[in-house]
């Protein structure tokens, strides 16, 4: 009988998003006779309650941040120095960018002082040098991403387009990349039925949500890279047209101040909802009549095949691997993103051809849902990252 590997997946924070997600599905439904897994994170969240409920080990890092803090980060990467030293993984799996760049120098000690990890793997969620800032930071970002895949023997990208990337920006040699999709397991999740998904939301949001309303929705972290402030433009130039049109986005964050400031100087209060966060928030999807992802930067999200699997809708941009789930009208509407004003009027002109026909998005959701289950299976995410492992541990 062959000896189980031990394999350590960590990441920045202990929350349920897209990153969260994949660890979770990775640590429950890796085969148990090969694989002896834990998980590590900062923080207490509901990832923790959850991998525990599961019967998962789990550690937390203690002086993990999102934020770059050179004493944290210096505290944060001796802890897990001192995890892998008393643990001797076999293998490590990094997730976010934050994590991969500590742990990284920490697992090279470790491998040079106590033989372990054999394997140092890092996935990509999502390149940070992808997002809106000013153009020494993203040098500054690059930079950090070459040290950080430097540090791992392979590098796995969640989407076609961030394997591109990192090959043409150098942040790491061809040979050291994969491309495997984030899955989904259509027996794992649980959408309400309409009338009781827009009853709950409605007790959130204080209006009335009837089964005849037109509601676009959206869930998602309240940050710039989801691009939220898009959807509340658009919204406006909607209303003349669609005088009842509701707007619900589910999620918290950093923008949230700034979003409420933008409703209320647009005079949309009666049209644009913020819900906060919502625990299991896909199970609300239905309450929708569009779901719609304006994202300026996206690996390959798990919220999107969630709204299709239910069957959904939806108006996206075109950011990260978003059009290789989605192509235009066909199984969705897909906006192409300029950063210019004439985004909003072609969000908003999307947006309207789906309102004004239910036929069409029933067509379109349709056709999604069938993409998701031939092309987007947990199992084969599952599949071939155990193959992966394979390849390099030799078992």
């Amino acid at each position: 009988m062959q000896k189980r590997q031990k394999i350590l997946f960590i990441i920045t924070k202990s929350v349920c998003g897209g990153a969260g997600k994949y660890v979770y599905d990775l640590a429950t439904r890796l085969p148990k006779e090969r694989f002896s897994v834990s998980v590590a994170a900062g923080g207490t969240g509901e990832l923790f309650e959850r991998l525990r409920s599961a019967g998962i080990k789990t550690w937390r890092i203690a002086h993990f941040r999102r934020d770059v803090v050179m004493l944290s980060d210096i505290a944060a990467g001796l802890e897990t120095l001192r995890l892998f030293l008393r643990e001797r993984p076999d293998i490590i799996h990094v997730n976010s960018a934050k994590a991969g760049g500590v742990v990284g120098v920490a697992a090279l000690i470790s491998r040079a002082v106590a033989g372990a990890p054999r394997l140092r793997v890092f996935t990509a969620h999502g390149w940070t040098f992808h997002e809106q800032r000013p153009r020494l930071h993203l040098a500054l970002i690059r930079f950090f991403s070459k040290i950080t895949a430097y540090c791992y023997q392979r590098i796995i990208c969640v989407s076609a387009y961030d394997c591109r990337s990192a090959i043409a920006h150098r942040i790491a040699p061809a040979h050291k990349l994969i491309t495997i999709h984030n899955g989904i397991d259509p027996a794992t999740c649980y959408f309400l039925p309409k009338s009781e998904a827009r009853q709950k939301l409605a007790g959130r949001i204080d209006v009335a949500l009837k089964d005849s309303d037109l509601v676009v929705g959206a869930i998602g972290e309240l940050h710039p890279n989801k691009n939220h402030a898009l959807l509340i433009d658009a919204t406006r130039k909607l209303i003349p047209r669609f005088p009842q049109l509701k707007v619900v986005i589910i999620g918290e964050g950093e923008e949230e101040k700034r979003l409420r400031k933008k409703i209320v100087d647009l005079r949309l209060s009666r049209h644009v909802f913020l819900a906060g966060t919502l625990s299991d928030a896909a199970k609300y999807i239905r309450a929708f009549t569009i779901f719609s992802l304006p994202s300026r930067k996206e690996g390959l999200p798990y919220v999107l095949l969630e709204a299709g699997l239910a069957g959904m809708a939806t108006v996206v941009s075109d950011a990260g691997g978003i059009p290789e789930i989605i192509t235009d009208n066909r199984n969705g509407v897909l906006i192409p993103l300029s950063g210019e004003k004439s985004d909003a009027e072609r969000l908003s002109n999307a947006l309207f051809r789906l309102l004004s026909s239910s036929e069409l998005r029933y067509e379109l959701g349709s056709a999604l849902a069938k993409t998701i289950q031939q092309k987007f299976a947990l199992q084969s995410m599952i599949e071939r990252t155990c193959a992966f492992y394979t390849e390099f541990i030799g078992q």
